[in-house]
């Protein structure tokens, strides 16, 4: 395949560089957060997200499986299914403390 420019023997793996789809073992090449900087690298599993972006007039794919404290547009994108304040959280919060949606809530 043609990669960066190069013919390579093999697709990569998971969490490395990316510019198409068929470059990756997993089938899917996205932002590997929700950030216009996050570069494309190959999503784990497979599982990317089309999401709506602030930085850009179209949609964008961002990887899936998103550990804690990365950057997030929703709760499906967190490996924790809950995106709070743009970012993946461990756990729901009690009460009298910040939330977004009835969701984040315990």
């Amino acid at each position: 395949i043609c990669m960066f420019g190069k013919c390579v023997a093999e697709r990569v793996s998971d969490v490395q560089p990316c510019e198409y789809d068929s470059h990756c073992l997993s089938g899917r090449c996205a932002k590997s957060e929700h950030d216009e900087a996050a570069s494309l690298v190959c999503c784990e599993s497979g599982i990317a997200y089309f999401q709506d972006v602030s930085w850009s007039y179209s949609d964008q794919w961002v990887c899936g499986n998103l550990k804690i404290g990365d950057k997030c547009s929703g709760n499906l994108a967190c490996d924790s299914n809950i995106c709070m304040f743009g970012k993946c959280v461990a756990e729901r919060v009690p009460d009298l403390q910040p939330c977004e949606y009835d969701s984040h809530c315990l």
